[in-house]
This record gives structure tokens, sequence and C-alpha cells, in this order.
């Protein structure tokens, strides 16, 4: 059963009811928030489809959880510009991979 929307338009903008919002989500309509707006379309198939096989991996125990990811440091932007200056030093990689496959086939 659906729930019934009661628009209110206020000026920060307008407000849906969350029980209709849980409702949208169970229909295949997903909410997008980017800085500046939020946007109500129908769900995309990736969308779908990734949560499906996320799920399908879960529930088989194929699916490993790192929490490692958010315990990475973060490095200040003059530490970044001496890595990029140290990682931009020689050949590039593509250059070194085509050298090596050249020198494979001789």
């Amino acid at each position: 059963m659906s729930t019934p929307i009661t628009v209110q338009i206020t000026p920060e903008g307008i407000l849906i009811p969350r029980a209709a919002l849980a409702d949208w989500l169970e229909q295949g309509i997903e909410v997008v928030k980017d800085q500046t707006r939020i946007i109500i379309q129908p769900q995309s198939y990736l969308t779908k489809d990734h949560e499906q096989i996320k799920n399908l991996l879960a529930a088989d125990g194929l699916l490993a959880k790192f929490d490692w990811e958010s315990e990475l440091p973060s490095i200040s932007d003059e530490e970044f510009a001496v890595l990029r200056e140290k990682f931009s030093a020689g050949k590039p990689l593509s250059e070194i991979v085509l050298e090596e496959r050249e020198a494979g086939e001789d």
C-alpha cells in the first residue's frame, strides 16, 4: 500500500514524508543527493544489478568487507606534490610495457 504524499513547499524546498521515500525505494525509485539538489529518478539497471550481485556474493560468503580503507591517513598537499614528483620521474609505464613486449618478440 502506498503512502499518501502530502508535499509541503517551504523556503528550504519541497518536503516529502520519509515513508513515501521508503515506498519509492521499494518500487525501484532512487533518491540521489549531490551538493546542490536532490534528484528522484527511476533506479538505474546498473544500480539494481550491482545491489543484486552484492547480495548474492554476501549470501555465499564471498563478499569481504575491509575496515582498513577508512583508516588510511590522508596526506597534505605538500606531501602529495612530493610523491607526484617522485612517481613522474622516468618513462611512462605504457612505454616500458611496449618496450618489453617488443623485446619478447625478438
